[in-house]
């Protein structure tokens, strides 16, 4: 069974927050976070809706409790090709359901662009 290495090393994205004045109450500023990978991924996966049988959730809900207890100090998880393509399924699902509006979370542009990348050009390993 093919295996495959997930960079797991946090990284910087430039987010737009509320910063509300009196003068300009929807004012918006430019902030830079750490995006926090391992939790966003966990939470793809056990988003609702976007797994349809028992078996898909429960596969989804076993690698979302992988990724959330693994340590932080790992900079790689390695990962079967079955929980590979569970991964890939849920953000494909996200991003579809972000294209037909169908979602008041979008996923994708620059805040997510590079968990996308990732998970998508996950380097093979043997």
């Amino acid at each position: 069974m093919k295996k495959f290495k997930l960079n797991m090393q946090s990284w910087n994205v430039s987010v737009m927050k509320p910063a509300p004045t009196e003068a300009e109450p929807y004012a918006m500023k430019r902030e830079e976070i750490t995006y926090p990978f391992r939790e966003n991924l966990s939470g793809f996966l056990r988003a609702a809706g976007v797994f349809k049988t028992g078996e898909e959730i429960a596969e989804a809900v076993v690698l979302a409790k992988t990724i959330r207890d693994s340590e932080d100090t790992n900079d790689y998880l390695m990962l079967d090709e079955r929980e590979a393509d569970i991964l890939k399924t849920a953000l494909n699902r996200h991003i579809e359901a972000t294209a037909e509006n169908k979602t008041s979370l979008p996923f994708g542009g620059e805040v997510h662009e590079e968990a996308i990348l990732r998970v998508f050009s996950m380097e093979e390993v043997q």
